[in-house]
């Protein structure tokens, strides 16, 4: 009878380490798009999926969506470029505790005419990005809609048509240690956002560096607007 119960508790232990345990899935150059959005459709809270040093090229969007504690990392250099340019090239949609990180987002062509952003967020909760480039030609390398916990770390933002960064209707924003350059209109707005801390981050070479409107608690420390048409506009 003891035996009996030893086994029937060792094999539930298993089985429940084997549900609960973080989930580590791999992407190479030749995942297919739907490949990718059947691990992303698929996976657990906890899943990591890592992309393989490579140049990917997707036809179309890749969306998240409804997902809570998902990491999707890049291994060395990875660049993903979407072909599509009226679309973004990273979506997020109802989404909780996601990390970007390691990733070089941009559309092909690199011209101007770009409709789709690089990567946007709408409805979101706790979303860091670090070690990212956001590359136009997007019309905005991130933009955000009622989005909250936003973490930009060590990121550059450049050659977008329209914005770097655009954060409509935020809050609990912080940059940091971030480069945001060479974007045709505005480097970061920050529009009817609120609670904004940017620390050592450097905007230049855009037509305006930083527009804040209508955005309450904006602090920063260690930033450098230089270089643009216009520094900061309020």
């Amino acid at each position: 009878m003891k035996k009996t119960t030893l086994i029937l508790l060792v094999s539930f232990i298993l089985i429940n380490v084997s549900f609960t345990q973080p989930k580590r899935l791999y992407v190479d150059i030749k995942t297919s798009l739907a490949d990718l959005k059947g691990m992303i459709k698929f996976a657990k809270p906890g899943t990591t999926i890592f992309f393989r040093q490579g140049h990917y090229v997707f036809n179309n969007t890749i969306n998240i969506r409804n997902k809570n504690y998902l990491k999707i990392i890049g291994l060395g250099k990875v660049k993903i470029v979407c072909n599509a340019t009226d679309v973004s090239v990273l979506s997020l949609f109802h989404c909780k505790n996601i990390t970007i990180s390691n990733l070089h987002l941009t559309h092909n062509p690199m011209a101007e005419g770009c409709s789709g952003f690089v990567m946007s967020t709408s409805d979101c909760k706790n979303i860091v990005i670090n070690t990212c480039k956001l590359n136009g030609c997007g019309v905005t390398g991130l933009i955000t809609w009622s989005t909250s916990g936003i973490i930009l770390d060590n990121c550059d933002i450049f050659n977008n048509s329209s914005s770097g960064l655009c954060f409509n209707g935020s809050k609990n924003i912080t940059i940091s240690n971030c480069r945001i350059y060479k974007n045709k209109e505005t480097g970061l707005g920050l529009y009817r956002s609120e609670n904004v801390t940017i620390i050592n981050t450097k905007i230049y070479n855009n037509n305006v560096g930083l527009e804040i409107h209508k955005t309450k608690k904006v602090y920063m420390r260690g930033v450098r607007t230089y270089n643009n048409g216009i520094n900061v506009k309020k």
